[in-house]
């Protein structure tokens, strides 16, 4: 009995000394998957960087650097890490020979965090002054060995080469509820209010926002709202979601190091900042490192040349695009709706279009919007197919165009409201229906176009814009309402092409 335990004890001794990996002639450093790496933990100069791993599409940074984490370029250092060898054990070395400096000022230290199982961790020293690779101690080692010079040199790259790539990841406009812009020392509020967005007006009132603004508020009262926070203008959609797009998908071009930021914030304009805009909505932040879970903050100085613009992303400087300041180097205005059509055709389920009584396109909104203008979202319905042998693509892109541009109508000028019909000349006289729902119950919005006949011009009226090109005004004129605008001749002119394509296939309505 005796002899049959102690041959059990030494099968039992001989698998656990076999199940320890023999690195005397190198390895992997960490053999493991990628996928089985939960994070890290840096040391590097003093100071420290952790890595941790949220989900499978997120990675939080902490530590001497708090920031957003870049996911592609994270996986990417995970798969190179689980693909680096040691060379052979020295012989002669312990752990961490004090011969190769393990804790001198060049050092560096990488915990790997690996998941249902004990952290990796593995020591860096001195270069190798003849092989160039450096001196290193730990990974599952009980001496020194040497690891190639490409490990290092991934690890100096951080953190700034997981740090995001893009101002703020994972923003979309459908995520952002409210917008804070933070410039010449005031904020001013924009808010998502019933699917529209909406902008606080300023103590100015609307006169701050340009004069178009002012001239519209002045006549008509379609563009306001208020409530307990005060008057509300009607923001552009166009324009915020612009503004959200370039502070949040503009490329970093280079994100600098701790030392450096805290030495370029303030003359960079950064702190206090030159702008600074404060994104919020339930959930839009993953991050849980950051301040809230629901908001991002991006400050930004002014240019630095035709390029280069600083940015300020949780205390760390950076350098992006000049794109990035097309709407926060203009005034407010610029948010403020100011083309000529307060509801959005592109939000309609179906247009017709007529040209002196006679059919000349209808369609309808189909819900599949595949870009960001919807354009794709319409079909054409009238003309039918094969008529004018137009091909599909064309005869579409009919309703596609005119659903878009009706929401790019320019306002060259606001008149008073009038009841008077004949304030359009009858000929190229061009009806638009636009519908807001399904139905033979649904009463369209009428929009009427076409050249201003200028004695029917209500009293009150301002000078007209006169454009090049020797074409009378034209006006844009809603018959319920009586709303009156100056605007360009587009819509005239689309609808003569139309017809001269069409010829007699037109139909009355």
């Amino acid at each position: 009995m005796l002899l049959l335990l102690v041959a059990a004890g030494a099968l039992f001794l001989s698998r656990q000394k076999d199940s320890t990996p023999d690195y005397t002639l190198g390895g992997l450093l960490f053999p493991v998957e990628s996928g089985e790496i939960e994070g890290f933990l840096l040391t590097r100069g003093g100071a420290q960087y952790r890595l941790d791993r949220v989900d499978d599409e997120f990675w939080t940074l902490s530590g001497a650097v708090a920031d957003y984490v870049d996911t592609p370029s994270t996986l990417m250092l995970l798969e190179n890490l689980v693909q680096m060898r040691g060379g052979p054990i020295l012989p002669g070395t312990e752990m961490e020979d004090r011969r190769y400096e393990f804790n001198g000022p060049e050092a560096v230290r990488l915990t790997v965090f690996v998941t249902g199982a004990d952290p990796i961790t593995l020591a860096m020293g001195t270069a190798n002054p003849v092989g160039g690779n450096f001196y290193a101690s730990g990974a599952g080692r009980q001496a020194c060995f040497m690891v190639p010079a490409a490990l290092r040199k991934a690890l100096d790259g951080l953190p700034g080469d997981i740090q995001a790539k893009v101002l703020l990841p994972g923003v979309t406009r459908d995520k952002v509820d409210e917008i804070e812009i933070h410039r010449g020392g005031r904020d001013f509020q924009i808010k998502r209010r019933a699917g529209r967005w909406w902008m606080l007006m300023p103590p100015e009132g609307p006169a701050y926002l340009g004069g178009e603004v002012l001239d519209y508020q002045a006549m008509y009262s379609d563009r306001r709202d208020s409530d307990a926070e005060g008057s509300w203008i009607l923001a552009s959609s166009a324009a915020v979601h612009k503004l959200i797009y370039e502070v949040s998908d503009i490329i970093v071009r280079d994100i600098k190091s701790p030392a450096e930021s805290a030495g370029l914030v303030e003359g960079l304009n950064l702190d206090p900042p030159w702008r600074r805009v404060t994104l919020r909505g339930p959930g839009l932040n993953r991050d849980p490192n950051a301040d809230s879970p629901d908001r991002m903050v991006i400050a930004f100085g002014p240019a630095i040349n035709m390029e280069a613009v600083p940015a300020l992303r949780r205390g760390n400087v950076l350098v992006t695009e000049k794109e990035a300041l097309f709407v926060l180097e203009q005034s407010m205005g610029i948010l403020a709706h100011r083309t000529a059509l307060t509801r959005l055709a592109m939000k309609s389920d179906s247009i017709t279009l007529e040209r002196e009584g006679r059919l000349l396109l209808r369609g309808s909104r189909t819900g599949v919007a595949l870009t960001q203008d919807g354009r794709k979202a319409w079909v054409t319905e009238f003309p039918e197919a094969g008529i004018a042998g137009l091909k599909e693509v064309d005869r579409h892109g009919f309703i596609q165009d005119v659903a878009v541009n009706l929401n790019r109508i320019s306002v060259l000028a606001v008149l008073p409201p009038t009841d008077d019909s004949a304030i359009l000349v009858a000929r190229e006289r061009v009806r638009i229906s636009v519908f807001f729902g399904k139905g033979e119950d649904v009463a369209p919005e009428v929009i009427e176009v076409g050249f201003l006949a200028e004695d029917h011009l209500p009293a009150g009226s301002g000078p007209l814009i006169r454009e090049d090109g020797g074409m009378p005004p034209a006006g844009l004129w809603f018959p319920e309402s009586g709303k009156l605008l100056q605007i360009p001749p587009h819509i005239i002119v689309t609808a003569r092409n139309l017809a001269n394509m069409l010829g007699d296939s037109s139909s009355k309505p």
